[in-house]
């Protein structure tokens, strides 16, 4: 039997017609705005990403206070995963391991036991071995939150509520810094000193119109856990001003005479920038050392103990340990620059802060929460007054309340009665205990609590008692109200609260800061000369002289491209792109010749299929450059002459790219040929010289779908010419090809194939 279908009526149903681009575009703003929100950037007022955030909040819900015992790591991010932070619980202990580590944070705000990795870059171990519980100064982030301050939200399932922001009593966005990756958009906060921000926070509390120059007057600069010096002072002002800019850290380091006409080069505190990699900064040196990139260390030993950092680096007889630092300086990570973009969140948008700005938002944060605080307290006493009011009165009337409650025929009528006075349903001893009943008139709260009152209150020290509350009650209204009706008492409790932990907290500063002039250090480089190997592959590699000589007919047979250098000297490529890229000879490795070498694609940023040019640049000669729409100019070697790795060394239309570049030779003659098999010949003196950014004139005319294959300078000898086809190999006399004027059509040699290259010039 077969059984009937009802199909949806199509016709009924709303089909909503949307364009695919904007749709694209919107989801993938939505995606961005909920990373930016709800997981990567840090709000400015208490400095904390959302996982840091719920990995707190979840440490207070199990109590773990720091007079509490310690709690296995795995249970407070089971907490936060299962409660408030549902994204695995990596990125749940890695906040918890940053936020216990002294060398992460200027202020720790979990005390953890047990291994929370090292300075040195070694991992911490896994959650179910560590513990952990909150440090005492955490607990200024966390609390009131009682006091229904901040704004509380449903939690992911919209079981339990979180906070969407703490209630933090200290810039903690700026003392302990705050780093992010967003789509799009990253953060990062330098550390400062506890003491000199709270100070700062104080001056503008009283002083709006300071302004960042002023405010530097207390904070200095940034106060990194690791120590080290700041040596760009002069620039600090210009990055707090905008939010923006890179400032210089260096090691500190202390230079002490050895023995045998040795030096010890001892450096005691190292960058924050290389934290987590203090054992990698040390086999780099190593490296260089041997790499012969650093000449004149004899030596190197880490003799560090827990929490002092001691790198003893020992020089070569003779040799100037102020020379050998300032090389260190120029080529390790013992000078490094920490790029300050001052990006936080406020009300869930991204906004660009300078110092001001942040203190600015801040402050009023505080303000909201001092407010809310005082107003919750304030209507906490109010309460307790019209308890401790009723209680009074009620005692000075307590034999007419007994004689009320025990005439009443149940409890609602007494309580009642109480309220309005109305003495129906209750029997009293005399008119006149009724005439006074009718007068009662306590609040609902009052008379509960007047029917709740045990017997034992009725002692006379008790209503002392009473008393004794009710003034100070009556004190601490008094207290609030002018604390809330008043900017100017409310900002002076600020400044004490933020006084108390600055005194409770403050530490010395760490970090010193000095206008420390960046060296132009000249490599020591013992010079030699080798030979540059690149092969069919493009690797590249660099072989001693001897090594060359005993092997000089297979290298010149098997090799691409042999070129002699030093090894102060470079080597240069360019790329399709028009971009000149330097390698120097001292980064190529030193091998034998039949060794391997590295790409010059990791030696460089360059594709391998990109790279037109492998040569040595010589400034007094011409280079030649032709692009595949045909574009052709002279360009002298001193113009592409550059410290800089790469440089832009042509300048090209859009769609354009550069077909070859070649090295001017004594010609009279140059030969192109394109694609298509048309070629033109003409005099080298047409081909104008141009500096390095200009685009180069027409060398050619052609159809839109041709393109320029290769060029060639023509000697006076040359008779014929090769071209490489496909599948093969044809030989052309040059006297067939006329000499015609820059920018002409060319003849057309070669038809219905499609031409590669010039094979050989006879």
């Amino acid at each position: 039997m077969k059984k009937s279908v009802q199909l949806p009526d199509l016709k009924k149903q709303t089909i909503i017609t949307a364009d695919y681009e904007d749709e694209m575009k919107q989801s993938y703003i939505d995606y961005a705005m909920s990373v930016i929100a709800a997981r990567a950037l840090p709000d400015i007022r208490d400095g904390l990403k959302p996982v840091q955030r719920r990995t707190l909040f979840a440490m207070r819900d199990l109590n773990l206070l720091p007079d509490r015992a310690y709690r296995k790591s795995a249970r407070i991010v089971g907490d936060t995963m299962g409660k408030y932070h549902p994204h695995g619980d990596g990125s749940i202990y890695d906040s918890m391991v940053r936020m216990a580590q002294d060398f992460a944070l200027k202020q720790q705000l979990i005390d953890g036991h047990g291994n929370f990795g090292s300075i040195d870059g070694d991992a911490s171990a896994a959650m179910r071995y560590t513990e952990a519980k909150l440090q005492p100064i955490a607990l200024e982030l966390l609390g009131d939150i009682e006091k229904k301050v901040v704004e509380m939200k449903t939690n992911f399932d919209e079981t339990l509520l979180e906070p969407t922001i703490l209630p933090a009593k200290y810039p903690n966005a700026l003392i302990n810094g705050m780093t992010g990756i967003a789509v799009g958009m990253a953060t990062s906060f330098p550390t400062h000193n506890l003491k000199e921000v709270i100070d700062g926070t104080i001056a503008y509390i009283k002083d709006p119109t300071l302004s960042v120059k002023d405010l530097m007057t207390y904070i200095q600069g940034p106060d990194f856990p690791t120590g080290g010096i700041v040596a760009n002072k002069s620039e600090l002002e210009s990055i707090y001003a905008t939010g923006k800019g890179r400032i210089r850290i260096q090691a500190k380091t202390v230079i002490e005479a050895g023995s045998n006409g040795r030096h010890h080069i001892i450096i005691k505190e190292i960058p924050y920038t290389i934290i987590g990699n203090k054992s990698n900064l040390i086999e780099s040196i190593a490296e260089m050392v041997k790499n012969k990139k650093i000449v004149g260390i004899h030596d190197i030993r880490d003799e560090s103990s827990r929490g002092e950092i001691e790198i003893i680096i020992e020089t070569k007889k003779g040799v100037d340990p102020i020379k050998i630092l300032n090389q260190l300086y120029k080529k390790t990570k013992l000078e490094d620059n920490f790029s300050v973009n001052m990006l936080a969140l406020l009300d869930k948008k991204p906004y660009l802060y300078n110092l001001k700005s942040a203190i600015e938002a801040f402050v009023s944060f505080q303000k909201e929460i001092y407010t809310k605080r005082y107003q919750f307290l304030l209507d906490k006493e109010l309460d307790k007054k019209e308890t401790t009011e009723g209680l009074l009165k009620a005692y000075d009337e307590i034999d007419l309340i007994i004689e009320t409650i025990r005439g009443a025929k149940n409890l609602k009528s007494a309580k009642k009665c109480l309220i309005t006075g109305d003495t129906t349903d209750i029997t009293y001893k005399t008119k006149k205990s009724e005439a006074l009943a009718k007068k009662f008139n306590y609040t609902e709260r009052q008379a509960t609590v007047i029917l709740e009152m045990k017997l034992y209150k009725l002692i006379g020290l008790e209503k002392l008692e009473v008393e004794k509350q009710h003034q100070i009650i009556l004190k601490h209204i008094e207290e609030y109200q002018k604390i809330l009706s008043s900017e100017k008492v409310l900002n002076h409790t600020m400044i004490v609260e933020l006084k108390s932990i600055a005194d409770k907290y403050g530490k010395k500063r760490k970090t010193s800061i000095q206008d420390i002039e960046s060296m132009d250090i000249k490599e020591e480089i013992e010079l030699e000369e080798v030979f540059i190997l690149v092969d069919s592959r493009n690797y590249a590699k660099a072989i001693d002289t001897s090594n060359y000589e005993k092997n000089v007919t297979k290298v010149e047979n098997e090799m691409k491209l042999v070129l002699q250098a030093q090894t102060d000297e470079s080597i240069h490529l360019i790329d399709k792109n028009g971009n000149l890229h330097q390698i120097k000879v001292l980064d190529i490795p030193r091998t034998k010749w039949m060794d391997k070498g590295l790409p010059l694609s990791v030696l460089t940023d360059i594709k391998e299929k990109d790279i037109i040019l492998i040569d040595k640049l010589e400034i007094d000669a011409n280079y030649l450059f032709i692009t595949s729409k045909g574009l052709i100019k002279s360009v002298q070697g001193n113009c592409l002459n550059s410290k800089r790795s790469r440089l832009a060394a042509t300048k090209l239309e859009e769609g354009d790219s550069i077909q070859k570049v070649v090295k001017a030779e004594d010609c009279e003659e140059l030969l192109s040929i394109t694609e298509k098999g048309y070629a033109l010949r003409i005099r080298t003196d047409e081909i104008p010289e141009m500096k390095r950014n200009a685009k180069g004139v027409s060398l050619l005319k052609m159809e839109e779908s041709d393109t320029i294959v290769d060029i060639c300078y023509i000697h006076p000898s040359q008779k014929t010419i090769q071209i490489q086809l496909e599948d093969e190999v044809v030989n052309k006399y040059l006297s067939a090809i006329p000499l015609k004027k820059r920018n002409s059509i060319g003849k057309q040699i070669i038809k219905n194939k499609t031409i590669m290259r010039f094979v050989s010039e006879d």
